[in-house]
């Protein structure tokens, strides 16, 4: 067994997809984002138990394409913009792709003519995030290509906003009505009539449903986290998000240090008293940041232990002078519940001045994942 492990909770997932599909009501579609390794939680423990309540899987690139197929049937998107190198085999395997430029409008084009098939996509319009998409002064000459392409099937319109996360935010409205014209100025168009029409994350799922449209694009709450304090408190009636994630390590070896002493890497903590100090097989390299050294705590046999000194590469230590209980191989929690006491991934966003969204994404890939 793995000394410090992830813990899935697929049951937790059944509920979220299960409440927000309630939330959604018909037709609206769900596209589960299991795009960064399901944001940490793993693709092959998460796309199982997500595949009876979601329509379509959203991901990052071919790579992730390939590992959700094997898992699913359910339509797949490749969101992030096209690498030209794989073009024929995102076409190939019958995956759509978001497409933001006219040169990835042509390549996948030409490549679906060389292939004699026809070529599923979905276009972003950038209505004020400056990022991904085809700009109002880009569209008229997009559009024209769009038009020529006859081994393209246009099968979805999106956009993303930038602010989603704000209630009533002004910028979310101008981006939302920019969007809603473009479509409708280009909707009765033969090569745009039957795509559906995405916009909403999770944030603007929950707090602005009129961004709902065809279809929802969820990520963050489908794993059980808010996407933002703020979310949390203006939807809390309205969806109530079950952790996914647990993050667990083992007490590795435990001594007893002098008081006086320095702990760790720079010795940045001295110890004030004799201190009881326990080795967790975790660090930085786990995801675990080093940001946290000093500022934050893990459970213990339904206690706080505080961390101690500098996070390192593997290794973290932690005062268990106050759990006398403790031995090694007991089992610490990192995020998630033990007993009456939780620690989320919030809670760590809030400690680094961070997001939930990278706290979760950066969990090393060879961390074992677990069903529970």
């Amino acid at each position: 067994m793995p000394r410090t492990w992830i813990e899935i909770d697929q049951a937790a997932l059944r509920t979220n997809a299960k409440g927000l599909r309630a939330l959604l009501g018909s037709p609206t579609q769900l596209m589960g984002i299991v795009k960064a390794n399901a944001y940490g939680h793993g693709i092959e423990q998460v796309v199982p138990a997500l595949d009876q309540d979601t329509d379509w899987f959203g991901v990052d690139s071919y790579e992730e394409a390939v590992r959700v197929r094997r898992l699913t049937q359910k339509p797949i998107l490749i969101i992030n913009p096209l690498d030209r190198q794989q073009a024929e085999a995102i076409i190939q395997s019958g995956f759509q792709q978001m497409i933001s430029t006219t040169s990835q409008l042509q390549i996948m084009d030409e490549a679906a003519k060389r292939l004699k098939m026809t070529a599923a996509i979905h276009i972003k319009l950038d209505t004020g995030m400056s990022r991904q998409g085809v700009t109002l002064h880009e569209w008229p000459g997009f559009f024209k290509k769009l038009q020529r392409a006859d081994s393209l099937k246009l099968a979805g319109i999106a956009t993303h906003f930038a602010n989603a996360d704000i209630p009533n935010d002004d910028a979310t409205e101008r981006q939302k009505k920019l969007f809603f014209d473009w479509v409708s100025d280009i909707g009765s168009h033969p090569k745009v009539v039957g795509a559906l029409v995405h916009m909403a994350n999770s944030s603007a799922t929950v707090l602005n449903p009129e961004t709902r449209a065809d279809m929802v694009r969820l990520g963050i709450l489908l794993y059980g986290v808010w996407p933002d304090a703020a979310v949390s408190v203006r939807a809390k009636s309205v969806f109530t998000p079950n952790p996914v994630l647990t993050l667990k390590s083992e007490i590795a070896q435990i001594k007893t240090i002098p008081a006086g002493e320095g702990v760790g890497y720079g010795l940045t903590h001295t110890l004030d008293r004799e201190t009881r100090v326990a080795l967790l097989a975790i660090g930085y390299a786990d995801g675990y940041a080093r940001n946290f050294s000093g500022n934050t705590n893990v459970l213990l046999l339904g206690q706080r232990a505080p961390l101690l000194g500098r996070v390192s590469m593997n290794l973290t230590t932690v005062d268990v002078t106050d759990i006398p209980g403790a031995l090694e191989g007991d089992v610490a929690t990192l995020i998630g519940k033990d007993g009456e006491d939780e620690i989320t991934a919030g809670d760590f966003a809030f400690v680094e001045d961070t997001i939930a969204y990278e706290v979760l994404a950066r969990l090393g890939g060879h961390l074992s994942r677990e069903i529970v």
